[in-house]
C-alpha cells in the first residue's frame, strides 16, 4: 500500500464515525456495540457521530508491558500515585501545606513568582505549577488584567461538559454474573464488562435520549472490578467495582436532589 492509501485509511479512521470504522471489520451486532463503547466512553458524541473513531484508536493505541491496547491499575489505588509523589517531594526536602486554600497566583513584572492563601500567608517561588483545570487557574487564580484577551476568551470558551456518571461501588462479594459461579474471581472479572450495549441501536438511543436533554433511558454502563487483581483494595472477601454511565446531561444532573441521585445510582446498580 502506498503512502495515499496508508493516508487515505488513516484519515477515515480518525474522522469517521465508530459505527462505520467496525461495520468494516466485523458482522456480529453485540461485538460492534461492545467495542464501540471504547469510542464513545466520556464523550457527548454518539455511534452514528464522526471523530469517535479516533476515540477507539485513542483508547486500543497504546501497550503495557509489550501488550497492545493493554490498561492496568495502580495497586494500592490511585491514592498511592498521590502519595508516592507525596513522599518523593518530602525525601528532597519539599513541604506539603494541606488544608490552604488558595486565593490567587502573585505576579510580579509579568511572571508568576508565588500564591497568596485565603488565610493571608503568602508563598514565594520561582515557578508555580497549577493541577487544577486551565479555566479554574487562568480565570479564578490569575489576575485578568495580566491576560492577553484573545486568551481569556479562549479559555472561556472551554467546554469541560462530560456526560459520564462515575459510581463506585463496595461489595460484600464477587458479582456472579451467569449465576454459575462459585464465589470466587473468574477471568472475567478481570475485564471491562459492558452492559447495555448489546446493539448499536441501543447506544444511539441513549444518546439520543442525551441530545434532547434527558438521561438515557438505559444507560450505556462500562464496569471494572479493580479489586479482582488488588487486593489491597478491599477487606478480604469483599470487592469495589467502578462504574462508568452515560449519557447523563450536565445541566440535568447537576440539579439533581440527593433523593434522584440515589435513584439513579440504584438503577445503574
Amino acid at each position: 500500500m502506498g503512502l495515499r492509501g496508508i493516508f487515505s485509511e488513516t484519515y477515515q479512521l480518525l474522522t469517521a464515525p465508530i459505527a462505520k470504522v467496525l461495520d468494516n471489520w466485523f458482522e456480529s451486532e453485540p461485538l460492534k456495540a461492545s467495542l464501540a463503547t471504547d469510542g464513545l466512553i466520556g464523550s457527548t458524541l454518539g455511534p452514528h457521530d464522526g471523530g469517535t473513531g479516533y476515540v477507539l484508536l485513542h483508547h486500543v493505541m497504546g501497550c503495557l508491558e509489550g501488550r497492545k491496547g493493554a490498561w492496568a491499575y495502580v495497586e494500592g489505588g490511585m491514592g498511592a500515585v498521590s502519595e508516592t509523589l507525596a513522599k518523593a517531594l518530602r525525601e528532597l526536602g519539599g513541604e506539603i501545606f494541606t488544608e490552604s486554600e488558595v486565593e490567587k497566583v502573585t505576579i510580579t513584572n509579568g511572571k508568576a513568582n508565588g500564591v497568596q492563601l485565603k488565610s493571608g500567608q503568602a508563598i514565594q517561588s520561582k515557578l508555580v505549577l497549577s493541577n487544577a483545570t486551565v479555566r479554574e487557574t487562568l480565570l479564578n487564580f490569575v489576575p485578568a488584567q495580566t491576560l492577553d484577551s484573545s486568551l481569556l476568551t479562549q479559555v472561556k470558551n472551554i467546554d469541560y461538559k462530560s456526560p459520564v456518571v462515575k459510581i463506585n461501588v463496595a461489595l460484600s462479594r464477587i458479582p456472579n454474573f451467569a449465576k454459575t459461579g462459585d464465589g470466587t474471581v473468574q477471568p472475567h472479572h478481570r475485564t471491562s464488562v459492558h452492559l447495555n450495549c448489546e446493539t448499536m441501536e441501543v447506544l444511539d438511543a441513549g444518546h439520543r435520549d442525551f441530545v434532547a436533554g434527558r438521561v438515557s433511558t438505559f444507560p450505556m454502563i462500562e464496569m471494572v472490578i479493580p479489586s479482582s487483581l488488588d487486593k489491597t483494595l478491599a477487606p478480604a472477601g469483599g470487592h469495589v467495582a467502578l462504574l462508568f454511565i452515560q449519557y447523563a446531561p450536565y445541566a440535568v444532573t447537576v440539579n439533581w436532589s440527593q433523593q434522584q441521585r440515589n435513584d439513579f445510582a440504584q438503577k445503574g446498580t
